[in-house]
């Protein structure tokens, strides 16, 4: 029964109306394969450059504290080279005033001259060097311009040992003793 009463309903509808029906069907159709579909595909492409470019954006993020750092160590000018200077021993009577000299030099190079002592037995052994233990507090780099300064100094002998620590707070501890040539008694 269902069979003849759709037969009875196309045939009611004009050739025309079932064509232009038809017609409108396939456009449909035609429209949404051609025109969403490329579309549909255009916007996974885009999601799936957008997903990779917020990746790549969090990789910079991280890398860019590096970059910078390194960028920055690179624009440092480094002179290979160290001051030299004729080497002449400091007077016996000079010895206190070290002090001054080590603190202004930690100063002019960003520093801080966190202790220095002498060691007096070298002093009582009629020697004609004697042995200090300097420690500093600053940054790396302030530390080499530091050392620089040290070595510019016409009565240092030798740099014997250089220790470097950090604390729980992150400060850097650079221990250095060093020669000085001291005048004979």
């Amino acid at each position: 029964m269902a069979g003849i009463e759709e037969k009875k309903v196309s045939n009611k509808l004009p050739p025309l109306t079932l064509f232009l029906v038809i017609l409108s069907a396939v456009l449909v159709s035609v429209v949404a394969l051609v025109v969403l579909f490329p579309q549909h595909s255009d916007i996974q492409r885009v999601k799936e450059a957008r997903v990779s470019a917020a990746i790549e954006l969090a990789k910079q993020k991280k890398l860019y504290p590096l970059f910078a750092q390194a960028q920055a160590l690179a624009s440092m000018p480094f002179e290979p080279g160290l001051p030299t200077v004729e080497k002449v021993p400091l007077a016996r009577d000079k010895i206190a005033t070290l002090s001054k000299v080590f603190n202004r030099i930690a100063l002019d190079n960003g520093m801080v001259l966190s202790s220095n002592s002498l060691d007096i037995n070298s002093l009582k052994k009629r020697s004609d060097s004697v042995s200090m233990e300097l420690t500093f507090s600053g940054d790396l780099f302030d530390y080499r311009n530091c050392l620089v300064s040290l070595v510019s100094l016409p009565y240092l002998n030798t740099v014997e040992t250089i220790r470097i620590s950090t604390d729980k707070e992150q400060v850097k501890k650079f221990f250095t003793k060093i020669l000085i040539n001291i005048g004979k008694k």
